[in-house]
């Protein structure tokens, strides 16, 4: 089941099509707006009570943001995601809802790289931000909540003037998280500076 779950993640990651603004790629002037439908697979890397430990990947997340260029090099988005970690085959059973918003500046480094000197399919974007998150554990009372900051690189293959390929991976790194991503335990106070991480793979899907 593993492998199964692994496949359709790396799936998911580098091959969905999408519409998308011309404002990732060369020639043609660009588009400044549009609405990206992300989803994919995640893997809560810490912190966890012993004896509990996530799927690898923990299907699923979903994203949903809106991204604005000021040139075609440089912009920002607003982002609202889903998360759902659950135990692995080995670990006590737990489930656990994610919730984030974030505010991220982008940058197309196809663009500022020149990538149009040698390819016209080729794009690369790195988005760098932060924003709120909480969480909540099936069968917990509480609802855990902290800052956090993000940090991710999605490359796309351009099939024509509005579709691609695309695939992102993103890290997070959760600011004073105060219950493990089981739910179980309290974090130690001088772990819960930056004590808490998360990466996810996914395709992008971006509308005009």
């Amino acid at each position: 089941m593993k492998r199964i779950l692994l496949a359709i993640g790396f799936v998911l990651a580098i091959a969905n099509a999408n519409a998308q603004t011309d404002s990732v790629y060369v020639g043609g002037g660009f588009n400044k707006w549009s609405v990206e439908l992300n989803g994919g697979v995640n893997k809560p890397q810490r912190p966890f009570t012993p004896g509990y430990t996530a799927a690898t990947p923990s299907p699923w997340n979903a994203d949903l943001g809106v991204r604005y260029m000021f040139n075609p090099k440089f912009g920002v988005k607003a982002t609202i995601g889903y998360y759902r970690f659950q135990g692995n085959d080995k670990s006590l059973d737990f489930k656990t809802e994610y919730y984030r918003g974030d505010l991220e500046g982008v940058a197309n480094l196809g663009r500022i790289m020149n990538f149009e000197t040698w390819t016209k399919t080729l794009g690369l974007l790195v988005h760098l931000g932060g924003g709120y998150s909480q969480f909540k554990t099936e069968g917990q009372p509480f609802t855990d909540r902290q800052g956090h900051f993000t940090v991710g690189l999605t490359g796309q293959i351009k099939l024509s003037k509005k579709v691609v390929l695309t695939g992102d991976f993103t890290s997070l790194t959760n600011v004073r998280q105060d219950r493990t991503f089981d739910g179980q335990s309290a974090v130690p106070f001088n772990s819960r500076g930056f004590g808490g991480g998360i990466s996810q793979e996914q395709s992008v899907s971006q509308f005009i």
